[in-house]
């Protein structure tokens, strides 16, 4: 998905739950990759509505905007059977 974004010069925010060292590792590498765009790893829980406003903000602030969201939640329910 980077490549597409990339290719169209969008600068990226990398949305993490719980796994901060990778997603910046990631945003590093895309870094090197992209130097001329910008990439940010933003923890948030997107289950819960307030996070997901905080996420928005961070992005327009460390990003300069926001013009495309591309989610890849889901949810799961557990269930005994």
């Amino acid at each position: 998905m980077p490549d597409i974004l990339t290719s169209v010069g969008c600068h990226v925010a990398i949305n993490y739950a719980n796994s901060a060292d990778r997603a910046n590792k990631f945003a590093q590498e895309l870094e090197s990759t992209y130097p001329k765009l910008k990439f940010a790893a933003i923890q948030a829980d997107v289950g819960q509505k307030a996070a997901c406003e905080k996420l928005i903000e961070e992005t327009i602030s460390q990003l300069g905007g926001l013009d495309v969201i591309i989610s890849n939640a889901g949810r799961v329910e557990h269930e005994w059977f």
